[in-house]
């Protein structure tokens, strides 16, 4: 059992009635044993709450209960976290040093923490990949496989989804959101509509994240990330030089960032997404064999704000950084944590984190960069006539 701090659970259960609050507690320090009453009280909390308190204190319990390999108040502690503040974008760049993530690659730890079982009947598993893997994102293996893990149903633009603690988190109140139908993560309209409805449901509180085909652990079935922490790119300044296009309630950004970065904002939802849209398919057909792309989604009261980093398929490392990188390096959190032992330029990735420099971060950046640009004019047509 991994110890709460004080400060973290006040913070989560903030907003919570007096009355329920012993009810949070028996949900946080209660028993994986008794799922089916933990769930039951996790029901009538969000029936009676807003999605987003409901999921601090599902964080908690997974927390609590071992699921979670480490609390991300270490993330934060001196050792394990540097700023680097860009005078040029204006963004504070945070790397951090998180070497329990890499455990989620040992089944054998997993095992003896209770996190996943030690027999599990392989042939009741569905939707098993190539090597025969089974997928980890659908619910009956989850159900089978996970005994600690709790999943939430999750409706979202009229779509079943669930939601759960991801046990290897990066952040506070890290969970992923995945398909109750076991389908590939690729792009389709709505997967903004999605994202905005999550939004809603978290009144802002938390952050939404989809990563195309760059970067997305689990290519096979549809899946996004949130979160409650804000990120670095969330302090981009732009100004009138910087939009590109603007209508009635949108606007369209085009800041200077390392990478190419996007970003459309604005208060209705159906003409954000057309325009959302136009833009993501206008940039697959360009290439459809190479071009993907990072989203995260933010909410700002009735302010939906989309952060679009453009990708290539074939650029998914930096030579500076072991794996492919995703949404959270593309807006302003690096990762690192040591796995299997793996070198970066010869050095281990604890003295790699040690040894970052601004500089370092910008080119990390500029490797995983495009090599296509878009047609601007094109694209400005495009918008014109959405």
């Amino acid at each position: 059992m991994k110890k709460i701090s004080p400060d973290l659970f006040s913070n989560q259960l903030m907003g919570i009635d007096s009355k329920d609050s012993s009810l949070c507690k028996k949900i946080i320090f209660g028993s994986f044993l008794q799922k089916e009453q933990l769930m039951k009280n996790l029901q009538f909390l969000l029936e009676k709450y807003s999605l987003d308190l409901v999921l601090k204190i599902v964080y908690l319990q997974q927390l609590k209960s071992g699921f979670i390999l480490s609390d991300p108040a270490n993330y934060f502690k001196a050792e394990n976290q540097n700023s680097f503040y860009d005078p040029y974008t204006q963004i504070c760049f945070l790397v951090q040093w998180n070497p329990e993530r890499a455990l989620r690659n040992n089944h054998s730890i997993l095992i003896k923490r209770g996190i996943i079982k030690e027999h599990v009947d392989t042939k009741a598993l569905i939707n098993k990949d190539k090597k025969g893997k089974a997928c980890y994102l659908c619910k009956k293996n989850i159900d089978l496989q996970n005994p600690k893990e709790i999943v939430l149903p999750l409706k979202l633009d009229e779509e079943l989804f669930y939601i759960g603690a991801n046990f290897a988190s990066i952040s506070d109140n890290h969970f992923t959101i995945f398909h109750m139908q076991h389908r590939p993560q690729k792009y389709r309209k709505k997967i903004f509509s999605i994202m905005m409805d999550f939004l809603n449901k978290t009144n802002g509180e938390f952050r939404i994240i989809y990563n195309g085909l760059a970067g997305a652990s689990i290519e096979a079935h549809e899946h996004f990330q949130t979160t409650s922490i804000r990120f670095p790119v969330e302090s981009m300044k732009c100004n009138d030089q910087n939009i590109f296009y603007k209508h009635k309630d949108v606007q369209i950004f085009k800041p200077d960032y390392y990478l190419p970065l996007w970003i459309f904002e604005g208060e209705k939802k159906s003409e954000l997404n057309c325009l959302l849209d136009y833009f993501i398919r206008y940039w697959h057909s360009s290439n459809p064999h190479e071009h993907t792309e990072n989203v995260l989604g933010i909410k700002i009261d009735s302010l939906f704000r989309f952060f679009i980093f453009l990708r290539e398929k074939s650029k998914l490392k930096s030579i500076e950084k072991t794996g492919a990188m995703a949404t959270f390096e593309t807006s302003g959190l690096f990762v690192f944590s040591e796995f299997l032992k793996r070198k970066v330029k010869g050095k281990s990735e604890k003295h790699f984190f040690s040894s970052l420099t601004l500089d370092i971060i910008k080119n990390m950046l500029k490797g995983i960069a495009p090599s296509d640009n878009l047609n601007l004019d094109a694209m400005m047509k495009i918008f014109r006539t959405a």
